[in-house]
């Protein structure tokens, strides 16, 4: 069994790891994390570093160390502020993924950049061959909902995967 479990750079996305675990242990599953980040400074999906000032990181040595928050930059080509929005992501998957892997998970970090979330996330889930998608939801309802959209709601109406949905007790 595969799950692909999506995250966001948000505390509330990252609520799903505990279930995830809990499923790919008990059904001996392999796990992908993917974030989708957009270009930086664009939407909930950015910013990673902002998301997490003073998250924790683990050094080449595997020591656990802090990361500081990222200092803006006044002038950023496009090229950059990808390259940026994808070490930021990346950065924010190793800090969650390495608990779970020191714990006996298979589980794989994906980051990609792009501005289709709900697209990647599919895409992904068809390149990989997933069994299910796994995800929290950021709780919006009513005309909140309809207008900041909701990637979970596209995900589950697309039809394509079966989809496990946690509302963090925060949201």
């Amino acid at each position: 069994m595969k799950i692909l479990a999506t995250v966001d750079g948000s505390s509330l996305s990252a609520e799903i790891l505990p279930f995830v675990q809990k499923l790919a242990t008990e059904s001996h599953a392999s796990v992908i994390l993917l974030t989708v980040a957009t270009h930086a400074g664009q939407g909930a999906y950015s910013g990673y570093s902002q998301a997490l000032p003073g998250a924790q990181a683990a050094n080449a040595t595997g020591t656990a160390q802090m990361l500081p928050p990222r200092e803006g930059r006044a002038i950023e080509t496009h090229e950059q502020a990808l390259d940026s929005a994808y070490d930021e992501a990346y950065t924010h998957l190793t800090v969650l993924t390495g608990p779970l892997k020191a714990s006996g998970l298979d589980i794989e970090p994906q980051a990609i950049v792009s501005e289709d979330i709900v697209g990647t996330i599919l895409g992904v889930a068809r390149k990989e061959g997933v069994d299910v998608i796994a995800m929290a939801t950021h709780g919006r309802t009513g005309l909140r909902g309809i207008v900041q959209g909701s990637v979970a709601n596209e995900i589950v109406h697309s039809g394509e995967f079966p989809v496990f949905l946690i509302r963090p007790k925060s949201a």
